[in-house]
């Protein structure tokens, strides 16, 4: 006897972004690269589709690509933050906060017995 699983519907949920705290928002070399950005807890909006019309607008959007593709520039951060109210002082505060949280991980990695896998 073979045994399935089956789905009809997806539930889609769309989060707004917001400012981030995360430390990895930096270029290759390390300088800061633009404000960090995450998205808020709650929902902005959610909708239901049936798993066929759900596959069908993948389809049709193939919007991801490869992993550097879905990677934000610092200015697309920056623009996307602005057009949601955010000033610029609060921008750049979120960039310092990120760099500085990069630095104190970076002199926590060096002052330990730390080794890279290879």
């Amino acid at each position: 006897r073979c045994k399935s699983v089956q789905f009809d519907q997806v539930n889609i949920h769309e989060f707004p972004v917001t400012i981030g705290d995360h430390p990895g928002s930096h270029r290759a070399n390390g300088n800061s690269s633009g404000p960090p950005i995450t998205i808020a807890w709650k929902p902005q909006s959610s909708r239901v589709l049936k798993v066929d019309e759900y596959e069908k607008e993948q389809e049709t959007n193939m919007l991801r690509g490869k992993e550097q593709d879905l990677r934000l520039s610092g200015p697309v951060r920056t623009s996307m933050l602005q057009s949601r109210q955010y000033s610029l002082s609060e921008i750049q505060r979120a960039e310092r906060r990120a760099t500085r949280l990069r630095t104190n991980r970076s002199s926590a990695i060096v002052a330990s017995d730390y080794e890279p896998l290879t």
